[in-house]
């Protein structure tokens, strides 16, 4: 296989971590399947708005469910063809894509529940969340846009809160630490008193990631750890994991990112309400606003989605940081960044600007670098 001669790198050669030729072939697979999802999806979108199926007047429409009380089948009708439609797409980089690499569970049936499941969910979401938002213009007119500012709010919130209670069943078998397994993490991150929360360990069959993360806020936050990573990982790898996530918990970035996500989605309302109000006006207070909203706040994310990159990043580099100050070098975490990257498949080169502003996670070259000069500065 040719490759392109890795990029220089601003960081010293003691602490470069080497490109994963694996990784090198996965990612920008992974890159353009998310591309053509969002192409996809705003081609479908146009298509339905101009095959006038979001006009009340249509010939396609049957008077029944675009009026009350039959509206909201128009609003499960729109999900389950939004569903059906990104299927295929679903398909191919979520699962036989995925296959190659022995990302994904093995089997159609197993991977087929588990989209099954998830898109029920999700599509239980959008449509309360719709018709609320119709309700809401129907019964509080021009206010409507600050109660639903509200109730996103309190779903945000509520939802961060309980991220763990509302993990699909099925998807992971969970097990709580147990003791011995506590002190020994405990022990990792020793002398230090930091106490770790309640520690859930999640498999499944074919799971091989390294992977583990912060779900859930106060009493009900919860550190989830792959079987993978407790059993395979080396110390290094697990003090790192350890103390970054400690840097989240300490810094309220859930909290913070639960905001920031209400805000975004907001500002995508507001926006779609004052476009939608002068180009259709008709369709207030009508499930034929749910589809063009659609539209508007599917332009809006892909327009915030390089600030929501830059600050992912910014979130990624200050947990970083906690583990820096709190016993970790940049020696450790090389080691522990080659080693989650080979079995993950994440890209360790440094990606380009361009690049860069589009992942939601720096990489780890970047990463080590951004430690390498805050280790020096907090050391002179």
């Amino acid at each position: 296989m040719n490759q392109r001669a890795p990029a220089s790198s601003p960081i010293t050669p003691t602490h470069t971590i080497e490109p994963n030729p694996l990784a090198l072939s996965y990612q920008p697979r992974r890159l353009r399947g998310a591309v053509l999802s969002v192409a996809w999806n705003l081609a479908w979108l146009a298509l339905f708005l101009r095959a006038g199926l979001a006009d009340p007047q249509s010939p396609w429409l049957h008077p029944a469910i675009v009026q009350p009380p039959g509206w909201p089948l128009y609003i499960i009708v729109f999900y389950f063809l939004y569903a059906m439609i990104n299927f295929p797409i679903d398909l191919w980089y979520g699962y036989l894509h995925e296959r190659q690499f022995g990302l994904v569970k093995q089997g159609l049936r197993a991977w087929g529940r588990d989209w099954a499941i998830g898109a029920a969910q999700h599509g239980l979401m959008f449509v309360i969340g719709s018709c609320l938002i119709i309700l809401l213009q129907i019964h509080t007119g021009h206010a409507w846009l600050f109660y639903a500012a509200a109730a996103i709010l309190a779903l945000f919130l509520t939802s961060t809160f309980f991220a763990f209670d509302l993990i699909p069943a099925g998807l992971f078998q969970f097990e709580p630490a147990d003791e011995p397994l506590v002190a020994r993490l405990q022990r990792l991150i020793h002398p230090l008193a930091i106490p770790l929360p309640r520690i859930v360990i999640f498999s499944h069959a074919e799971l091989r990631d390294f992977s583990g993360g912060l779900a859930g806020l106060g009493p009900r936050q919860t550190l989830l750890i792959s079987r993978p990573t407790i059993e395979l990982a080396s110390n290094a790898l697990l003090r790192f994991v350890l103390l970054h996530e400690m840097g989240h918990r300490r810094f309220h970035h859930l909290l913070l990112g639960s905001l920031l996500g209400c805000a975004f989605v907001t500002t995508g309302l507001i926006v779609g309400d004052l476009l939608i109000s002068r180009f259709a006006p008709g369709s207030l207070a009508s499930p034929m606003y749910i589809p063009r909203l659609a539209m508007v706040i599917t332009c809006s994310m892909i327009a915030f989605h390089p600030l929501l990159a830059y600050l992912g990043h910014r979130l990624e580099y200050q947990a970083d940081r906690f583990y820096l100050r709190h016993g970790g070098t940049p020696e450790e975490m090389k080691l522990a960044l080659e080693e989650l990257s080979r079995r993950n498949l994440a890209r360790t080169d440094l990606t380009r600007r361009h690049q860069s502003i589009v992942q939601a996670m720096p990489t780890p070259a970047r990463r080590l670098h951004a430690a390498e000069r805050y280790f020096t500065q907090l050391h002179h």
